[in-house]
């Protein structure tokens, strides 16, 4: 199964991992691949791109199906988005190079998880933890290992590695 990982820069001069390329992993050990095809949208002159992962459609639209490139050209143009609109199973992560700014989200639900974490240089995001982790050399949160064993589960936004977070319901 792919997973979404993401990497939004903090400053002009991040380094160049990442930067602005949502990446899909089908493993946990396969190098980055990009995104292709309809779950993606990259505009031209690498100004961003919008990056979805699983089944998401628009609720208030005749035609549910939601055309990445013109929800991108909404988001990249400064004008409200109601990200409430879209229901289904998915994660979505976008990036507008212009303004420098990026957004992740996830369905209603939450039915697949979206992880959070930042470094020195980026804001990341992913729907599998461990690719990224042990690409970012994390470790397990004590805290998290603990939850997990008390409950036998994690409630959001624990996660289970160090310095991530994981989106709750609806967020």
């Amino acid at each position: 199964m792919q997973e979404l990982l993401a990497a939004f820069p903090k400053s002009e001069t991040a380094g160049p991992a990442l930067v602005g390329t949502p990446v899909l992993h089908d493993t946990p050990d396969a190098g980055p691949a990009t995104v292709e095809g309809p779950a993606s949208y990259h505009a031209p002159g690498d100004a961003g791109w919008i990056a979805v992962k699983g089944i998401i459609f628009d609720v208030q639209s005749e035609e549910p199906r939601v055309d990445l490139e013109a929800l991108w050209r909404q988001f990249a143009s400064g004008e409200t988005t109601d990200w409430n609109r879209f229901e289904g199973t998915f994660a979505l992560a976008a990036w507008d190079a212009r303004r420098r700014r990026g957004i992740a989200l996830n369905d209603q639900t939450s039915q697949l998880n979206f992880y959070y974490t930042e470094d020195a240089e980026f804001a990341y995001v992913t729907t599998s933890a461990l690719p990224l982790a042990r690409r970012l050399g994390r470790g397990l949160d004590p805290a998290a290992v603990r939850e997990f064993i008390a409950r036998g589960a994690l409630v959001a936004p624990s996660a289970m590695f160090e310095g991530f977070k994981r989106l709750d319901v609806g967020e």
